[in-house]
Order: structure tokens, then C-alpha cells, then sequence
């Protein structure tokens, strides 16, 4: 409970605009390791039809 509380508090100090970069920047990290996910799985399934 004490460690939600702290993160909380954390992040009400954040303004608006701040917070709103972060989560921002976090969904765009998120959208590169899918589409990084699709590339490796492509060439892995690429590399095992060439066998």
C-alpha cells in the first residue's frame, strides 16, 4: 500500500502537460517494440520457410 501512495503523490506533483509527455512517450516506446515484434517474427518466419 505505502509503495501506491508514494507513486501517487509522485504523480499529482506532475502538471498536466508533463504527465500528458510521458504517457506520451511511453505509448510511443510501446507502439516501437510491436512493430519490432512484427519485424523479428517476419524474419524468423522467413528463415524457417527458406529451410
Amino acid at each position: 500500500m505505502t509503495g501506491n501512495r508514494v507513486f501517487l503523490g509522485k504523480t499529482a506533483s506532475l502538471n498536466q502537460p508533463r504527465l500528458a509527455a510521458v504517457l506520451n512517450l511511453i505509448r510511443n516506446v510501446g507502439e516501437l517494440l510491436r512493430q519490432a515484434t512484427v519485424i523479428a517474427f517476419t524474419m524468423r518466419c522467413k528463415v524457417i520457410g527458406d529451410r
